[in-house]
């Protein structure tokens, strides 16, 4: 069952290409996304499918979710400047405590390899070019324990980006050029900058990896996408994603290849 927003407090600044709110959920603060939101109700579904197939491979995650603005109930104070209808959907994430941003290559020296691995898979599995210093943050932590690595934001994933449901109608890219555009263009730079990878540590990081990966049912996280936003989709584009994601599940062992030249020196 959806939940429903409290209130639409404010925007959460300019520059951002899907225009986040500040919103509560009674109140829990969170950062809302409109289904109508500049670049489409596809970066809503990116976001759902990103979050969920981050919350099955164990990658770290804010809480996340789905909910509906209800007219009469939700407090809107940008009524004025931003249209919002009775239930809209919008997805949200729980502000975290204890963020940052990595802001330069040193920052990342306590993160361990086997982490800084296992994200560059999951990015490459999901065509994830847009990690940057917005959405690639470590988690400070509490006494005892280790720091970790934190990414958020999956409104523009997959080939294409927003527009994947074009782009997949033709040949797909394929994985060897996946990875090369992840290394070049993905923002993962200040992850590996300064540090040599093992191949064994790779080796290992992968297997983990894999079991997780067979595990995954790419049907039943589709299907869990509120139905508002699938509604919104043709059946032969989630087809085309569906055989995409699945491409990439089949040929794992010739990525984690491709990975090792660019991480084992």
């Amino acid at each position: 069952m959806l939940k429903e927003l409290t209130e639409i407090t404010s925007f959460v600044g300019i520059n951002f290409s899907t225009d986040p709110l500040y919103a509560k959920i009674e109140n829990t603060v969170v950062i809302a996304k409109h289904i109508d939101n500049p670049q489409g109700h596809y970066a809503l579904f990116n976001e759902c499918m990103g979050y969920a197939l981050a919350k099955k491979m164990k990658i770290p995650t804010p809480e996340f979710g789905c909910a509906i603005f209800v007219a009469g109930k939700t407090i809107n104070y940008i009524a004025s400047e931003y249209r919002i209808n009775h239930n809209d959907l919008f997805t949200y994430t729980v502000m975290e405590n204890s963020v940052v941003p990595i802001e330069n290559p040193m920052l990342t020296m306590s993160i361990g390899e086997k982490e800084i691995v296992k994200l560059i898979i999951f990015d490459v599995i999901i065509t994830n070019l847009d990690r940057n210093k917005g959405n690639l943050l470590i988690k400070m932590p509490k006494k005892g324990e280790e720091p970790r690595l934190f990414p958020i934001d999956y409104t523009h994933i997959f080939p294409g980006q927003c527009i994947w449901f074009d782009v997949l109608k033709r040949p797909f890219p394929s994985t060897k050029k996946i990875v090369e555009q992840i290394f070049e263009h993905g923002g993962h730079q200040n992850l590996i900058e300064n540090r040599n990878f093992d191949a064994m540590l790779i080796d290992e990081v992968a297997h983990e990896f894999k079991v997780k990966l067979q595990g995954i049912d790419i049907s039943s996280i589709i299907e869990s996408v509120p139905q508002i936003l699938l509604s919104r989709f043709e059946k032969n584009d989630i087809e085309n994603l569906k055989k995409y994601l699945t491409r990439n599940i089949e040929e794992y062992d010739d990525i984690i290849k491709e990975i090792k030249q660019y991480l084992v020196r």
